[in-house]
């Protein structure tokens, strides 16, 4: 027969799991999730979909439903996807530099995360750096890059070393934001929230929108704590980690 502290446990952990959402957010989006696309005629699409981290070069999978065969979509085929959590994704052309000695820029298109919508616009790029062009100078490690647009202008690169002088040029007609910049740090955090505060603050006539997720809480730290807690001898976690 199962030990009062055991059962606390399971019970405590059960609760853990329906009260904190992330985690089983996080296990949901291995899967495939509900969510929709538009094609590129402008029709969207409910189904089901599979929808791998570099999506650009890996596709879409819609299934629409369960007896019907999956479909895959590339960047080609779409003009914008979403999924039933709240993230949106849209097909944008970026230049790139592989031609630069010569004088022409070539351009991509990509599946940017539409992270907040407004006069300003912020992205997140995933791309697959070990597939990219040799002649663009990329880490292994490197597989995010940020983007920004004012009013649906081509999309201009947030780089970490630039960032605050690039982000000044841009929202130079609101002064308030402008004072901000050198406390803003290069997180998807910060520049979200400065584009944010941007739209919101200087351009109120047209409507913003946040698309980001929750910010996920640290599971490990409380897990941790129950652990160390059970190895001592007592149930016992710290009521700031959660509940």
């Amino acid at each position: 027969m199962p030990s009062k502290k055991s059962f606390q446990l399971t019970l405590l952990i059960t609760n853990l799991f329906i009260t904190c959402p992330s985690i089983a957010l996080a296990q949901a989006l291995a899967n495939n999730t509900p969510g929709y696309i538009v094609t590129i005629q402008g029709d969207t699409i409910k189904g089901t979909l599979t929808v791998p981290r570099f999506a650009t070069t890996e596709g879409v999978i819609l299934h629409q439903t369960s007896q019907s065969a999956e479909k895959k979509y590339t960047v080609q085929d779409l003009r914008a996807f979403g999924l039933q959590d709240g993230r949106r994704f849209v097909k944008r052309t970026i230049p790139t530099n592989r031609n630069s000695e010569s004088g022409v820029v070539d351009s991509s298109t990509v599946f940017f995360q539409h992270l907040v919508a407004g006069e300003a616009n912020f992205y997140r790029y995933d791309f697959n750096a070990a597939h990219n062009n040799p002649n663009q100078l990329y880490a292994s490690s490197e597989t995010a890059q940020y983007f920004i647009d004012i009013a649906n202008s081509s999309p201009v690169g947030v780089q970490r070393r630039t960032h605050q002088a690039t982000l000044a040029a841009l929202f130079k007609d609101c002064l308030e934001v402008v004072k901000l910049i050198p406390r803003t740090t290069f997180t998807e955090r910060g520049l979200s929230n400065l584009a944010l505060r941007y739209d919101t603050l200087c351009q109120a006539s047209t409507k913003a929108y946040d698309y980001r997720l929750p910010e996920e809480r640290n599971t490990t730290q409380l897990l941790v704590s129950l652990r160390a807690g059970l190895q001592n001898g007592q149930l016992s976690y710290r009521s700031s980690d959660y509940f």
